[in-house]
């Protein structure tokens, strides 16, 4: 007696039901970590960029700027008045511009500093260009702040290097960058160590506890470098 194909072929066992059931299980949590993974890095990355574009967006203004008075409704027709304006001293026709990176709320103010607050920004009289807020896992986590003549950089493990006292780390309080004509050059300021000196600065952004070929880095010096670098920049053994 011929038996009938569809008794043959009743479908998947137990066993192997549990089995397939397994196996999508673990490529559904390998493909949800790796996209949030593949997010957070998107994220540390923007980050990192915005942060970069603010220096450099506020370093352009400071060389740039000036604080005459010309323009407004017209240009100003009258040759003589030119010629004086653009003879004078254009060391003294200066505009400073700044940057505030507060990492304990995690957030930037771009501002023109109009009343010569000692390095600092202040909310009562200096002009707001932006603001920025740090949302998300990725934050700034610290700051490696070299002195004269030492270089910033960080260990494997994030921590920032340095030779015994030619740096600090700084892990909180508010780190202030101000930009001036004629030179690109940068003044940095600390408010928890407002006495450093400082040459060259690396800004580790990320999410704690990566280690440092996973987070990004934003270095600045005082003659005028802003740029991101990647890890194998900065990291030392």
């Amino acid at each position: 007696m011929k038996k009938n194909n569809s008794q043959l072929h009743n479908g998947f066992s137990l066993v192997e039901l549990i089995v397939i059931m397994s196996l999508f299980a673990i490529m559904a949590s390998v493909a949800t970590f790796d996209f949030q993974r593949y997010q957070e890095n998107i994220e540390r990355v923007n980050l990192s960029t915005d942060i970069a574009l603010a220096f450099r967006q506020m370093q352009v203004y400071g060389i740039s700027s000036s604080n005459r008075t010309v323009g407004g409704s017209s240009f100003d027709q009258d040759n003589d008045a030119v010629d004086n304006l653009v003879n004078q001293n254009l060391i003294q026709d200066t505009s400073v511009y700044g940057v505030e990176l507060d990492i304990d709320a995690q957030s930037l103010v771009l501002f023109q500093e109009i009343g010569d607050n000692a390095n600092r920004y202040d909310e009562g009289i200096d002009i707001v260009v932006d603001r920025l807020v740090i949302n998300g896992q990725n934050e700034v986590m610290h700051i490696c702040a070299a002195t004269e003549g030492a270089l910033a950089q960080v260990k494997l493990d994030a921590s920032c290097s340095f030779l015994p006292g030619s740096g600090e780390e700084i892990t909180q309080g508010v780190f202030t960058a101000l930009f001036r004509r004629p030179f690109p050059d940068g003044m940095f300021h600390f408010s928890s160590e407002p006495t450093l000196t400082v040459s060259s600065a690396v800004i580790v952004v990320g999410v704690p506890g990566r280690p440092a070929n996973e987070l990004n880095y934003i270095y600045l010096d005082a003659v005028g470098l802003i740029q991101g670098v990647n890890a194998n920049t900065v990291i030392t053994s």
